[in-house]
């Protein structure tokens, strides 16, 4: 695996350049770590609408799935 840091999207960015730099250099070393973090805690808004999302698509999926068996169920009829 490439641990250079200037092939980085992120290590372009003053901030995320820091932590990404430590993230690389604990690559290299194998080491693990856990508290660097790198792109930032969420906001509660942040999390909110991914619920959303997520609620959304599920119901997206269940609404496809019913679409699916009615054209089915329609094709065995005819």
């Amino acid at each position: 695996m490439n641990y250079y840091l200037s092939e980085t999207p992120l290590a372009r960015t003053e901030l995320t350049k820091d932590k990404m730099a430590q993230w690389m250099e604990g690559q290299r070393k194998a080491e693990a770590l856990e508290n660097i973090d790198v792109f930032g805690k969420p906001t509660d808004k942040q999390l909110n609408e991914l619920n959303n999302v997520r609620k959304l698509s599920k119901e997206l999926q269940e609404n496809l799935q019913v679409s699916f068996r009615h054209i089915s169920l329609k094709e065995i009829k005819s």
